[in-house]
């Protein structure tokens, strides 16, 4: 199972809820809790923020405070050393103080996310009376009527965000996005659709804040986290809050709104919908998530959290959340997310490695038995050709084509002066007589006045094919002039007992016919 933390830095403290996700869907709520930032100042980083290089320090957001003076040797143990434990994940999902929010709606002509990410920064800068350059901006775009699209945008201030992941980059964590909770409430609106088919609020609590995201025709319209006056929950004024926000609607837009839809706490449902006079619905979160049994929270209390590892998970298209991990601080975990996809593996890998090693090794050990086997062989048959010569091994190869230059040159001296060996003189018969002519060999002499062999033909007629294809052959054999170079073939009668004709073709240099063995002689001498 994979795990995920949702975490955010607020007062000097990391608070973080961890959740396993099930093959089911569903999440396991395991841990809930917060740990203190590091005692000691954090190094300062170089960090790009729109195009400048910024030098920035966490001083200021790590109280002095965080760690007693009087510390046991124990607790002086670096910090990343005991926090470990806590915040190990298969990755991080961070939310960013609502306090340093604002969110805005404008209304463009056009939905192309580019197009809009260029317009929207001048539209804002018109209503706010600071500098938008020193922000970072993320809109979520709902579909429009009319070609008129209804943007929501948030800004964040470039320094919460930079302070933000120097902090977490010191614990080495790099959240995957840095969100609002309020956002992160939102995107519960994919697993309910009906929040989005009417007029109405979708509702979350915590112990301190309520979040509230309100669906005017099906568009999101805003998005807010608001504390509660005294620090713990206060239905008044909620209802308050509500009732106000709905007069200003509803005026807006000439719609009714009254529905209200909480996620989870059941309790609260009746006594909301009394205060509002309007319906209010608790959705059921159970399918979604359970909390591990040794923890005594509410799970409802963090829906926020689990919206966000819900957007992270879901397959398919998913519901527009903020993120404000953009531009400078763009989210660039490429080589990373490959090493632990590759740890996530590593049995795998293991196992198809060593299963090629072991057929590498499988392959060389046959291939070299069959190698031995076959130098072997050619050992053998060398002793049994040549019982009497000391071969050398690996030399068999140089001492047969010795061998063969040898009777080759041999054979030269017994054949006639042609301009190929004897040997080649027998390959080219074989080549040249073909099937048509359908000739048995049954003898074939060579000397020193050329070659003569004896056999017989299919038919009297093939004799003369015969004749013919030694004479147009006769430049092949002999060096000297054709006229000097005797081709015959004579029938020799029917062979007994066949339809064959026997017959005697003869290759024979003129001159050494008439001078018999005298021009050998000569050429030795």
């Amino acid at each position: 199972m994979s795990s995920l933390i949702a975490l955010e830095i607020e007062k000097g403290n990391i608070a973080f809820v961890k959740a396993y996700s099930s093959n089911d869907g569903q999440f396991l709520v395991s841990e809930i809790g917060s740990l203190p930032l590091p005692p000691e100042d954090l190094p300062e980083e170089n960090l790009t923020a729109n195009g400048e290089t910024v030098e920035t320090s966490t001083e200021s957001i790590i109280p002095e405070s965080t760690i007693d003076d009087e510390s046991s040797e124990e607790d002086s143990l670096p910090f990343d050393l005991t926090i470990a434990p806590a915040l190990v994940a298969d990755g991080f999902l961070g939310v960013i103080n609502h306090e340093f929010v604002s969110t805005h709606n404008i209304s463009l002509p056009f939905g192309d996310r580019k197009k809009i990410e260029q317009v929207a920064p001048l539209q804002i800068q018109d209503v706010v009376p600071f500098d938008i350059d020193d922000y970072i901006l993320d809109t979520i775009i709902s579909s429009g009527q009319d070609n008129v699209y209804d943007i929501c945008a948030a800004l964040a201030p470039s320094f919460q965000i930079r302070s933000m992941l120097q902090s977490l980059r010191h614990l080495q964590i790099n959240p995957k996005i840095i969100s609002t909770k309020a956002s992160a409430v939102s995107a519960w609106s994919t697993f309910f659709p009906e929040v989005i088919s009417s007029n109405g609020h979708l509702l979350s609590f915590t112990e301190k804040s309520f979040f509230d995201c309100l669906y005017v025709n099906g568009q999101l319209q805003l998005m807010r986290e608001v504390d509660f006056p005294k620090k713990t929950l206060d239905l008044k004024f909620v209802a308050t809050q509500l009732l106000m926000t709905n007069a200003k609607y509803a005026r807006d837009n000439k719609v009714t709104i009254s529905d209200a839809y909480l996620l989870g706490h059941k309790d609260l449902a009746y006594q909301l919908s009394t205060m509002t006079k309007g319906r209010v619905i608790s959705l059921d979160l159970s399918e979604y998530y359970k909390v591990s049994s040794d923890l005594n929270v509410n799970g409802d209390n963090y829906a926020w959290a689990l919206g966000l590892m819900l957007h992270e998970n879901i397959r398919g298209k998913k519901t527009a959340l903020i993120n404000f991990r953009r531009g400078p601080f763009a989210y660039k975990q490429f080589f990373t997310d490959i090493i632990n996809a590759a740890k996530e593996q590593i049995d795998y890998y293991f196992y198809a490695v060593a299963a090629v090693a072991i057929w590498i090794f499988i392959s060389i050990y046959t291939t070299s038995l069959a190698l031995a086997k076959i130098n072997e062989t050619i050992d053998e048959r060398m002793k049994q050709v040549l019982p009497n010569e000391f071969i050398d091994e690996g030399k068999e190869i140089t001492l047969l084509s010795r061998k063969l230059e040898t009777i080759n040159d041999e054979l030269k001296d017994l054949g006639p002066p042609t301009t190929i060996t004897t040997l080649e003189s027998i390959l080219l018969l074989s080549s040249i007589i073909t099937k048509e002519v359908d000739t048995k060999i049954e003898t074939l002499s060579i000397g020193p006045a050329g070659i003569l062999f004896q056999g017989s033909v299919s038919d009297l007629a093939k004799i003369g094919k015969l004749q013919s294809i030694l004479e147009n052959n006769r430049s092949r054999f002999c060096e000297v002039k054709e006229d000097s170079c005797k081709i015959s073939v004579e029938p020799k009668g029917q062979l007994p007992g066949s339809n064959r004709t026997k017959f005697s073709a003869e290759i024979v240099t003129m001159d050494l016919k008439d001078k018999g063995l005298e021009r050998n002689n000569n050429e030795l001498e």
